[in-house]
């Protein structure tokens, strides 16, 4: 069983604003990282395009237990308004977007269907591969 809950975000930085918004996370202010493993926050980091594209995607690792909104939502010790209202003003759409989970593979495991859920998804790869001829 897994002891932590992932998440990924992506967003799209104002072009203008890209080099502005790294500068900003080369010092992000104490109090923010402070409040974000006070929060339980075991993990964090902020991925963007070597070439200089302007989408960026965030993975975030929390305990199992935890619900991310409920420990870095407002009101919460991982939540700084002011921080969060200077960052979203760099966005596009001004927020992260939450992304699915597709696969993951670990040293022991693998998101894999077994047993009867594989069959099934093999009858339904079936079905779209002859659709698609």
């Amino acid at each position: 069983m897994s002891t932590t809950k992932r998440y990924m975000f992506r967003t799209a930085v104002k072009k203008e604003k890209l080099e502005l918004y790294k500068t900003h996370h080369q010092m992000v202010w104490e109090a923010v990282e402070v409040g974000l493993r006070n929060s339980g926050v075991s993990l964090l980091t902020i991925w963007g395009d070597k070439e200089g594209g302007n989408i960026l995607q965030m993975y975030i690792e929390i305990a199992s237990g935890e619900e991310l909104s409920d420990i870095t939502g407002p009101g919460t010790d991982g939540y700084v308004p002011e921080w969060e209202e200077l960052m979203q003003s760099f966005f596009e759409t001004g927020q992260w977007i939450e992304m699915e989970e597709i696969y993951t593979l670990t040293q022991d495991t693998s998101t894999n269907a077994t047993g009867e859920k594989l069959t099934e998804l093999k009858s339904i790869l079936e079905k779209l591969e002859n659709e698609g001829k």
